[in-house]
């Protein structure tokens, strides 16, 4: 049984079906696809990185934080609010 059936009248911009289809979305290797675009240069300078949402804007946020945890050499924050911290500036991704 499809358990999205019958939703489309309710999600006429197929949410539901997104976040259905996300888990294999991020099965797929974005990161080693995307590496070789991406030099340690372009990184240069930057402090810290910020990433501004709400509700289920912050959900890839919170995904990218925890996925790249461990690699990352500055701090990644999660702002869930209309505010940014005092420290964003010119050297803030």
């Amino acid at each position: 049984m499809n358990t999205l059936s019958g939703l489309d009248k309710l999600d006429p911009e197929h949410i539901f079906t997104t976040i259905n289809d996300q888990p294999a979305q991020l099965r797929q290797d974005y990161g080693d696809s995307m590496r070789s675009a991406i030099t340690a240069d372009e990184g240069l300078g930057i402090t810290s990185i910020i990433l501004a949402g709400m509700g289920g804007s912050a959900l890839g946020g919170s995904i990218a934080k925890n996925w790249l945890f461990t690699r990352l050499n500055v701090p990644f924050e999660l702002v869930r609010g209309s505010s940014m911290p005092a420290y964003a500036d010119n050297h803030t991704l």
